[in-house]
């Protein structure tokens, strides 16, 4: 007699070896011991998780709508356990360990269909032993519409994870088990689930991304209830408090707040900063939460009321407007990309679309961007976790959020096309709460970008000023500010002044004004055929004379434009590298100078940059290193404190250079000519220093300085012939030598000379190397006279030195010539000797009397010995016959009677009058007074009339 253990030993061993006829057969007659519930739990626990699903599913079907048909043959069914005692069989039914039909997590709600609970079971099993997701869809698909528990576990459960491991990534090695993917929940489900979407969308150019969230995130979320129950049970459980209605609601809001598209959401924003292009396509491609594919599932699908998949809409509307935001890419496709979120996020909302992406589009925006909603932005709401936040009225979507963000666009695809990208965020910061200093250094930054950029012409520029306007305020807004609204600065540039901002523009204008020639040129071949392009600056200057000179309403007042355009010239000037005017920023400089003229510069500026320039080229033909191997540099001129200084250095590097002086006094000239040279010394009241005198200042001093270089040379005849034709005194000196002592502390102030007797001083001590006989007299000679001029300059505190070094040269001159005539008398002693049939004297016949020459201080009157102003008004004769005259307006008289004694003297004696005032020198055998007397008288006479007072000698007496 068969027993329940019996059958339940039977129907087990019917289920391990898989006759489902059988164990269908012995359900059908013993369906009072193999329950519903026994025989799902025998088969759950012993039926092969191989066997195709198909060969059962008939009999679960039968099952579950307790429709089994009765066998024939089930009498036989128990005859092979009949062996077994009653006992025997109940003890081995004991030890047979059936699996518990329980809900899976997965499942929603607490499902109370048992067929339902052994299926999702079924398919844990089948996945866990075979991996195969096929299995698991055929045993699905008949009982889909069974119950909606199951519907809702194949819809968010098993449809992704095929459509992940065997429809979309066919090629990849399944990774993630039924118990795995069940597990996944919040961001790292959605990263997980978009991963390989990633990992493709350089190939598919994103179509993977927006397929994925529309086949795999659209139905996995259709599970999030499940999911967010499961949270809620979790933080119940592990709170000691008991769960009250109002705690339980309050986890339901939050639940409700962080949906899991919020999740989807922060993955959005989060790879629109790493790869933006991909975000971009998804948004383009992919409608939100609206847009999920159920595939064949679709029909039983409870979809969410309205108002919630509109604010889950918004939401990711919101998402979409932020990613704009979180990009740090500012190249041209970002903006464009960025273009296509808007116009996306627009319509999903229903919202007015932005027109085309260029500053001429904005003028069609109906709808200004609200003062008060400005007023309500706040820097933190540009922080990356805050940009999906609800209450960011910078990313949620309206009307005014969608206007600031095409502003933004279309500033960042002007910013682009100018050289200077920026994103959104960055442009953002800058226009609302960047302060005047970050706006100004940003402008800066523009428009060095711009004059670097190649081809810039005038038509260039004017297009280039009209985009820098609009970037300042956004002419959308001039309506606002015509109606009264002041207070509303927004704009990329909006504070920085209208003025500033034109001047920047005019000063980038004028350093980067140059056009491009395409020539053919037949010096040169050109293989390709192609034309030559020429980059030599062809500087125009149109623009700015008809723009800021000559408009009828200029942006700038003329003082400024002038000022702006002077400074911008020196600016170029001091950049410069090298000093030609041919090229480089010297070249600019001359031609700012040559296109604005004196007409609109002024004859003064005008006059100063072109001298400035032109002694700028002169200097660049000369080899000059400045201190620690500096080579020289145009700048060097504005900024040297000294700058005739800088020819002294010419003259030190450059041998022969002292030759050319005439460049180096027009380069000196120029100096002046540009106010490079300050006057020295204080001025009485009423006098100022003119520039002629400044010149003549710099003169004398680059004179000195080319005579110190030619006698550093030993060019003695070079320094001799400056100082002589160069350094010669003026009236105005010799006045003042008669004149009073406060009538020349006076005059000393207009006119200081305290360069041209160091200069005839030093050369007068100069001792050249070369030269003998008759020329050292030569340099003898030339020495004191050098000297003579240097007492007539010199100051009375140099005189004593001046004298004593002229002393010398005399005391010199005197031995050379007692040594030249003696060597005269030898030599004709000899000669005599010589000659055949001479008339030669006897031995010890005297030669013929000769007048032995006195000594020039024995030849003055013996009543005043050694005094050398006795002699005052004969030398003075013999001075006015020299390239030097030494007397006073008030000698005259005294010089006339000087010069007709030295006539006299010339002639072949001294006339009475002479003698009164002394003797002028002695004389040869023939009467003919000797040069170095002259010159001697010179400077006698040169003392008596001119600084005899200052000594403490006698005056003149006047006949």
């Amino acid at each position: 007699m068969s027993t329940a253990a019996h059958i339940i030993l039977k129907a087990v061993e019917f289920a391990s070896e898989a006759e489902i006829r059988k164990l269908h057969g012995i359900t059908a007659s013993h369906s009072d011991v193999l329950k519903l519930d026994v025989i799902l739990r025998i088969l759950l626990t012993f039926l092969p998780e191989s066997l195709h699903p198909r060969q059962y599913s008939t009999f679960l079907k039968e099952l579950s709508e307790d429709s089994l048909s009765r066998l024939d043959e089930s009498l036989d069914l128990l005859s092979a356990r009949e062996e077994l005692s009653g006992d025997e069989a109940r003890q081995r039914a004991r030890h047979i360990h059936l699996l518990p039909l329980q809900a899976y997590p997965s499942t929603s709600g607490n499902p109370t269909d048992q067929l339902t609970i052994f299926l999702i079971n079924r398919a844990y099993r089948i996945d866990s032993e075979t991996g195969s997701l096929p299995l698991i869809q055929e045993l699905i698909d008949p009982f889909i519409d069974h119950s909606e528990e199951l519907h809702s576990w194949a819809v968010s459960t098993l449809l992704p994870l095929l459509r992940l491991d065997y429809e979309y990534y066919q090629e990849s090695t399944p990774t993630l088990s039924l118990e795995a993917f069940e597990r996944l929940e919040g961001s790292v489900g959605v990263d997980t689930l978009l991963t390989r979407a990633v990992g493709q969308a350089n190939t598919d150019r994103g179509e993977g991304l927006a397929r994925d969230l529309r086949g795999i995130v659209g139905p996995w979320m259709y599970g999030d209830s499940v999911r967010k129950r499961r949270r809620l049970d979790r933080r119940r459980k592990s709170s000691s408090v008991p769960s009250l209605p109002k705690r339980e609601s309050s986890f339901s809001e939050i639940l409700s707040e962080n949906s899991g598209w919020s999740y989807v959401n922060e993955w959005l924003v989060d790879l629109s900063h790493k790869t933006f292009s991909q975000a971009a396509n998804a948004v383009k491609d992919w409608n939100g939460p609206r847009d999920a594919d159920f595939g064949d599932w679709d029909d039983r699908i409870q979809h969410l009321d309205e108002t919630t998949l509109q604010s889950e809409t918004e939401d990711y509307a919101q998402a979409a407007l932020a990613s704009t935001y979180a990009t740090n890419d500012s190249s041209k496709d970002t903006i464009e990309g960025s273009y296509d979120i808007l116009m996306k996020t627009s319509k999903l909302l229903q919202l007015l679309s932005p027109p085309s992406l260029s500053p001429a589009g904005v003028g069609m925006v109906m709808t200004p961007v609200p003062h008060e909603y400005i007023s309500s932005l706040d820097p933190a709401q540009l922080y990356h976790n805050a940009l999906v936040l609800r209450s960011n009225v910078l990313t949620r979507p309206s009307t005014a959020a969608t206007n600031l963000l095409y502003l933004f666009l279309v500033s960042a695809l002007t910013l682009n096309s100018l050289g200077r990208p920026l994103c959104c965020t960055a442009l953002a910061n800058l226009a609302l709460f960047g302060s005047s200093k970050d706006q100004s250094n940003e402008f800066s930054r523009l428009l060095h970008n711009i004059k670097a950029t190649k081809g810039m012409n005038s038509e260039s520029w004017v297009n280039v000023r009209h985009q820098l306007l609009w970037l300042r305020n956004w002419d959308h807004y001039d309506s606002e500010r015509q109606a009264g609204q002041e207070g509303l600065t927004v704009g990329v540039f909006a504070k920085i002044d209208v003025v500033e901002l034109e001047k920047a523009i005019l000063k980038a204008y004028l350093n980067r004004n140059r056009k491009y020639i395409l020539i053919h040129s037949p010096h040169v071949p050109n293989l390709l055929g192609a034309q030559l392009l020429i980059s030599g600056p062809v500087l125009v200057y149109d623009l700015v004379r008809n723009t800021y000179c000559l408009s009828d309403n200029p942006p700038i007042p003329a003082d400024q434009v002038r000022n702006e355009i002077i400074e911008t010239a020196m600016e170029n000037f001091d950049q410069a590298t090298n000093g030609n005017k041919s090229r480089g920023g010297v070249k600019r400089t001359d031609d700012i100078r040559k296109a604005f003229g004196e007409d609109f510069l002024g004859v003064e500026a005008a006059g100063r940059i072109s001298a400035l320039v032109s002694a700028t080229h002169s200097l660049s033909f000369y080899s000059l290193t400045l201190q620690h191997g500096i080579p020289f540099q145009p700048v060097t001129i504005r900024i040297h404190p000294d700058i005739i200084n800088l020819v002294e250095q010419v003259l030190d590097q450059n041998a022969k250079a002292y030759t050319k002086l005439d460049d180096l006094l027009e380069i000196g000239r120029n100096f002046v000519r540009a106010g490079l040279v300050k006057s020295e010394g204080e001025l009485s009241e009423g006098s100022c220093p003119s520039s002629e005198q400044n010149i003549l200042k710099a003169d004398r001093r680059i004179i000195k300085m080319a005579i110190e270089a030619a006698l550093g040379s030993d060019d003695f005849d070079t320094a001799y012939s400056y100082i002589v034709s160069r350094l010669a005194p003026t009236e105005t000196t010799q006045s003042t030598r008669g004149a009073s002592v406060q009538e020349t502390r006076r005059k000393s102030v207009q006119i200081e000379d305290d360069v041209s007797w160091r200069a005839a001083y030093q050369a007068g001590r100069y001792r050249p190397s070369n030269g003998n006989g008759p020329s050292q007299l030569r340099r003898l000679e030339q020495r004191m006279e050098l000297l003579s001029q240097a007492l007539l300059l010199a100051p009375a505190s140099a005189l004593e030195d001046i004298l004593s070094t002229w002393r010398k040269c005399e005391d010199e001159m005197n031995i050379k010539m007692a040594e030249e005539i003696e060597e005269e008398e030898k030599w004709d002693q000899k000669g005599d000797r010589k000659i055949p049939g001479g008339f030669g004297s006897e031995e010890g016949q005297l030669s013929s009397p000769q007048r032995p020459r006195e000594p020039t201080r024995n030849a003055m009157n013996e009543e005043a010995p050694m005094g050398l102003f006795d002699v005052a008004r004969g030398a003075a004769a013999a001075l006015s016959k020299t390239a030097f005259p030494l007397r006073s307006p008030n000698a005259t008289n005294s010089s006339v009677n000087n010069a007709s004694a030295f006539q006299q003297v010339s002639k072949g004696g001294l006339s009475p009058t002479t003698s009164e005032q002394g003797s002028l020198g002695a004389m040869d055998s023939e009467g003919r007074i000797r040069k170095r007397d002259v010159v001697s008288s010179m400077v006698t006479g040169g003392l008596a009339s001119g600084i005899g007072w200052v000594l403490g000698a006698p005056p003149i007496r006047q006949e």
